[in-house]
């Protein structure tokens, strides 16, 4: 999936500052502690960490991991509008049936809002 200018700006410079850490180590995201007097790279339990940490402070009592951060992007992107065929493109899925499958826990109220989206564009927006 292509990076906003934005986003590319901000990753860049999180890269800047963590090769000051680290400068020749070719990860991007990397531990807070050095081991042999270099930093690791993140490792999968230490994401899972990561989002542990960050969720109590959120106060968020739900249990949270990275699949579930993947999973409410891509209800939220369906509820957006996005189409399953570009979703599953994003998601690196190479059918639709996944899409169809998995997120076929979308309410009637998500279909009702989508159907009707369709009437609130303006003469305008579709020229």
């Amino acid at each position: 999936m292509p990076l906003t200018q934005a986003l590319d700006r901000r990753l860049q410079k999180y890269i800047t500052q963590s090769r000051r850490r680290d400068a020749r180590s070719p990860y991007i995201f990397l531990a807070l502690r050095k081991h042999d007097d270099d930093y690791e790279p993140l490792t999968r339990s230490g994401v899972h960490q990561l989002i542990t940490t960050l969720t109590a402070q959120a106060g968020i009592n739900k249990r949270v991991y990275p699949h579930l951060l993947r999973h409410s992007y891509a209800t939220w992107a369906l509820q957006q509008g996005i189409g399953p065929l570009q979703l599953a493109q994003i998601l690196g899925h190479s059918s639709l049936a996944m899409i169809f499958n998995v997120y076929a826990h979308l309410s009637p109220q998500d279909a009702h809002a989508a159907a009707m989206s369709v009437f609130l564009v303006k003469d305008d927006d579709r020229r």
